[in-house]
């Protein structure tokens, strides 16, 4: 199957990020994305990447589609520590201090995941997967959600979890649905193989 644009890509038209942090997120979703590319030939999915969406001030870090349906990534690289949530707000506990992670309190993917329902994509799972921002720590994210009830999960567990989600081979109206939803161009990065 093919794989759509290219991890990051999209992380340098945003604005209020410094040069840093886009550069952090862009190397989260190419950690991402080499987990998930492998799909395309292993199981013939079709794989998207950095979908721009809100006019292009915003992204969809990654979209599996499979026979079963879409699943939607989002990508984050996060200091190591523990993260959860109580009722509707998120917290983190880093060198010690407990703090209140606002960033862990974005509705953004649930309300495009609601969005691309509206426009008949079927969106069967989606997940928040956190990179830690070093290689000195983890990120434990065991009781933390994002709004929407989407799970935050570490990397290790996105293969088993999309593979099962969204089934063996793509589902070309599905993906035609996803870039007439995305306005996202047909150009791929990497041919069919």
């Amino acid at each position: 199957m093919s794989i759509y644009g290219r991890p990051g890509s999209n992380l340098d038209s945003f604005e209020g990020h410094g040069q840093l942090a886009r550069s952090i997120g862009a190397s989260a979703e190419r950690d991402t994305a080499a987990i998930i590319d492998d799909l395309s030939v292993e199981r013939e999915n079709d794989i998207l990447h950095s979908v721009p969406i809100a006019s292009g001030k915003a992204d969809i870090d990654h979209i599996v589609v499979g026979s079963k349906g879409v699943f939607v990534i989002d990508t984050k690289k996060w200091k190591p520590g523990w993260y959860f949530s109580i009722g509707s707000k998120c917290f983190r506990i880093c060198s010690g201090k407990i703090e209140r992670f606002k960033a862990g309190e974005s509705h953004s993917l649930s309300r495009s995941i609601e969005s691309m329902r509206t426009k008949e994509i079927p969106v069967r799972g989606s997940a928040v997967v956190v990179w830690p921002s070093n290689s000195r720590g983890k990120c434990h994210t065991l009781f933390m959600r994002y709004p929407g009830g989407i799970k935050v999960i570490k990397p290790s567990a996105l293969k088993p979890r999309v593979s099962r989600t969204v089934g063996k081979k793509s589902n070309y109206i599905t993906v035609a649905r996803i870039k007439v939803w995305a306005s996202y161009g047909s150009e791929k990065a990497t041919t069919s193989r």
